[in-house]
């Protein structure tokens, strides 16, 4: 049976009747899709509807939902529904947020102190810079948090200002992995090289210091869109780069999933909370 005969199924079952034509629809779009993805496999993250609330299920619960499967990385390339704005801005600006990025520094404090930093520089730990140790809230927040299409030349603007804010909780962390000797590397989307000095000064003015280097990763894939390259800034060049210079990456900390440790064995990716993009 082929995938798309094994969703045809779907049209007729229980779901189909419990969620209607509104179900019907989005199988209708994620089938045709499909089919267009065997043959252009690049768009295939575009094809993807959210499913409709369940019946009685609130906008809270809903965009809830939302937020815990964006996380866990299991809607392709999404953004914000309009109608989550105002979740988000509760949670970002809320103490929840704090609370679960203390959470995950907390978890990433205890790896660093289950590995014997021997001092001699190779001992690596790497940072996302945006949304883990700079927030970007105040421009999202100007975005609706997320809902609106991204304008890469207004983040630019954003980021020439400097002003993004330190989260206190990874700024600590940041100070205990300092403390203890490691060797911090910096990896962060921010496009082009005339963005490297504000950023570390931002990065200095906020807190930070101390770091190996700061890695921009601007994609070189053409088809890459700006929303793209602002979630992404994970990269396996990054750490073959470090390993080259004699560094052991054992642990990463991003707010993205796609930080690219999962190649190095041993190693411990620390997903920080995101839930504008």
């Amino acid at each position: 049976m082929t995938l798309l005969g094994s969703f045809s199924q779907v049209r007729n079952s229980k779901l189909a009747k419990l969620f209607g034509n509104h179900y019907k629809a989005a199988y209708t779009r994620w089938a045709y899709c499909l089919r267009k993805d065997i043959a252009t496999p690049s768009t295939f993250s575009h094809c993807f509807d959210l499913p409709p609330r369940l019946p009685g299920e609130s906008v809270h619960d809903y965009c809830q939902s939302f937020h815990l499967n964006a996380e866990a990385g299991n809607i392709l390339d999404w953004t914000l529904p309009v109608e989550c704005v105002a979740y988000v801005r509760r949670y970002t600006t809320g103490p929840r947020y704090f609370e679960d990025m203390s959470f995950v520094a907390y978890q990433a404090t205890r790896f660093s102190q289950s590995i014997s930093v021997r001092g001699h520089g190779r001992d690596s730990w790497v940072f996302e810079v945006d949304e883990t140790l700079l927030s970007n809230a105040a421009y999202f927040a100007k975005h609706n948090y997320g809902a609106s299409l991204f304008n890469q030349t207004d983040f630019n603007i954003w980021v020439a200002q400097g002003k993004a804010t330190a989260i206190v909780s990874m700024r600590t962390l940041y100070w205990k992995l300092i403390d203890a000797h490691w060797t911090v590397y910096l990896m962060s989307q921010r496009r082009t090289e005339s963005q490297r000095a504000v950023t570390e000064k931002n990065l200095r003015d906020a807190g930070y210091k101390g770091w190996k280097k700061l890695f921009l990763q601007r994609s070189s894939r053409s088809f890459v869109t700006a929303v793209e390259d602002i979630r992404n800034p994970g990269n396996s060049d990054v750490y073959k780069k470090i390993e080259e210079n004699g560094g052991i990456v054992h642990a990463s900390v991003g707010s993205k999933r796609n930080m690219g440790t999962d190649s190095l064995p041993g190693s411990m990716s620390f997903k920080a909370p995101n839930a504008m993009y």
